[in-house]
């Protein structure tokens, strides 16, 4: 095998900067074209499957980073995905909660501290990011019906 001829860096700076680049573009979004409308509450197991995918979001850049062939086409679509959603909701005021959590490693204290509020305000814009990121990561079926009043087929 050949290798290419990059500059040398090191792993963690070449994931900030990945991490940074998609903060970065989130930022630049015109929140507006992606309004939700109300913001229901989506199923406790999509809100999961999102901070999983936020949570591996550093590992699965540096992994595409070393990859090839097919598995680097699919670290790729996950990355675009990711970014994509960091997009749809980088108009709110408190986008800022998503990469500090999951990104910066600050926990909610340190949020409350950089943000200016309390934990109660912390929690709540968290789950309410995360529930936008999982509608434009997976769509409208992730919404939660009430039993009984969901319509039946």
């Amino acid at each position: 095998m050949t290798k290419k001829n990059n500059p040398v860096t090191a792993p963690g700076a070449a994931i900030s900067d990945m991490i940074n680049e998609a903060v970065k573009q989130g930022l630049e979004r015109d929140y507006s074209l992606y309004d939700m409308g109300d913001n229901g509450e989506v199923t406790l197991e999509a809100a999961r499957l999102v901070r999983e995918r936020l949570r591996a979001f550093p590992d699965v850049c540096l992994r595409a980073r070393e990859a090839d062939g097919a598995m680097k086409i699919v670290l790729d679509c996950e990355i675009c995905a990711i970014k994509y959603a960091l997009k749809g909701i980088s108009g709110d005021p408190y986008y800022q909660i998503v990469p500090d959590l999951y990104f910066h490693g600050i926990d909610k204290r340190g949020v409350t501290y950089r943000l200016n509020c309390d934990l109660a305000t912390i929690n709540r814009h968290e789950k309410r990011l995360i529930s936008d990121m999982a509608l434009l990561l997976y769509g409208v079926q992730v919404r939660w019906h009430h039993p009984l009043f969901a319509l039946s087929g």
